[in-house]
């Protein structure tokens, strides 16, 4: 109990004002489990009901980073203008993998889309890994949105468990 199954996981949001023309996406992968959706790209937008039944789950697409921004976020009808990504805490990600930072770089830029990398916030005990990633990913993407400050600036009894504060 209390271990999340990321093989069933979904935590996709979509958001679509049209008469405002703004759209807030966010799309979750984690670690090396592949993005998962339950919707083809030209239906994210439409209303869907909650699943809420784990035998009601059911994926249409898997992919891995590269066919991630390829295959789902190019496609995106509206198309993003920014994407925002960061590896987060998680050990086992391919996000550390040089080939795949390059890829989403080049695929990224090469749907006219701006490359936003976030680094991970500090951690209630001041630790945040994948340095080196950080500080490579940063001089790829087109912005660096760095928030190595949270770990001075927050807290101890601020954090909710080890890796994530309070609103």
């Amino acid at each position: 109990e209390g271990q999340m199954n990321t093989n069933v996981v979904i935590e996709n949001r979509y958001f679509h004002d049209s008469r405002n023309n703004n759209t807030v996406t966010y799309l979750q992968k984690f670690g090396e489990v592949p993005f998962k959706t339950s919707w083809n790209v030209s239906d994210i937008y439409h209303h869907h009901e909650l699943v809420k039944n784990i035998e009601n789950v059911s994926f249409v697409q898997h992919f891995g980073w590269l066919d991630t921004v390829k295959k789902f976020v190019c496609k995106m009808s509206p198309k993003p203008s920014h994407f925002i990504f960061n590896s987060g805490l998680w050990t086992d990600s391919d996000l550390s993998d040089l080939d795949v930072q390059f890829d989403i770089v080049r695929a990224l830029r090469d749907c006219d889309i701006i490359s936003i990398y976030k680094t991970t916030t500090m951690t209630k005990n001041h630790q945040m890994g994948g340095i080196e990633d950080r500080e490579r990913l940063c001089k790829l993407t087109n912005i660096c949105l760095n928030v190595s400050w949270t770990g001075s600036f927050i807290p101890p009894d601020k954090y909710w468990d080890n890796a994530h504060f309070y609103p």
